[in-house]
């Protein structure tokens, strides 16, 4: 029977507890173990009784609707969003799904579709991790990854990162980097091939004018702060850069030298000196 998770512990004399409430949502097991041990087994935490959500007289739990999100196929990474419009309770769901090497050509529009938000690693384009998929994938599939166009066509919202987990990692964590290797499929330091260098397909370029949308207005959409970031409107933060040249006019070759001369976060100068 599922229930809520309770502890007594009366023997335990500098802190003794008594029916105390965890709000962990499991079931209790008394059947032996498989290893001889008789005491009580305790399922993984089935969600929170403090995560429960009314919603026009409607009790909602967070893993109800995560329990119909990885039926349908989706991944486990959604944000709930409650608001109030109208005196009438809303409840959305923002699903995000990362990496997305390969997707089917027939899926290309599904994001946009579904609401779906999707986010990418720039600097991974250029063939960083090699042609080890190339056996699993095969050659039509293989050059058929990291394609991000059609989706962004389509009318997705598709947003960039770095992925860097390391300090080994640290130079390609350089948004500047990521662009480059998005904009000629070349990766910077280790090119897929080197008689050909430019990972498939020429298509499959993302330009200038996507990758800045993905790294502003995008990203901020994706974390719910589109209304005060991601734009220069009027009524938002003012967050920007400012460059000595016009982005549009570096090469796509070069563009990984790209530095700001000056950096500006919520009105005030962080990086630089304003003139």
């Amino acid at each position: 029977q599922e229930g809520e998770l309770v502890f007594t512990a009366l023997t335990k004399k500098a802190f003794p507890l008594i029916r105390y409430r965890t709000r962990d949502i499991c079931v209790l097991s008394h059947e032996k173990c498989s290893c001889g041990r008789t005491h009580v087994k305790m399922s993984k935490p089935r969600g929170r009784t403090d995560d429960m959500l009314i919603i026009r007289g409607v009790n909602v739990f967070p893993s109800q609707i995560e329990t119909v999100l990885i039926n349908q196929g989706y991944p486990a990474n959604y944000q709930i969003i409650v608001d109030r419009v109208r005196n009438t309770d809303t409840l959305d769901i923002q699903v995000e799904m990362c990496h997305c090497e390969y997707v089917d050509p027939a899926d290309m529009t599904r994001p946009a579709e579904l609401g779906i938000i999707v986010n990418w690693t720039p600097h991974w384009s250029g063939g960083y991790f090699g042609d080890a998929a190339l056996q699993y994938l095969g050659q039509e599939r293989f050059d058929n990854m990291y394609q991000f166009n059609p989706m962004m066509d389509s009318g997705a919202i598709v947003t960039f990162g770095s992925d860097c987990y390391s300090m080994f990692e640290e130079n390609r964590a350089n948004p500047y980097f990521g662009m480059q290797t998005a904009m000629t499929r070349i990766d910077i330091e280790w090119p897929l091939y080197e008689d050909n260098p430019m990972r498939e397909k020429e298509e499959a370029k993302l330009s200038l004018e996507k990758l800045l949308k993905g790294y502003t207005i995008n990203a901020a959409i994706q974390l719910r702060v589109d209304d005060i970031a991601g734009s220069i409107e009027a009524g938002k933060s003012a967050n920007y850069n400012v460059y000595g040249v016009n982005l549009f006019d570096v090469p796509e070759d070069e563009f990984q030298y790209v530095l700001p001369e000056l950096v500006v976060f919520e009105g005030r100068v962080i990086e630089g000196t304003a003139k």
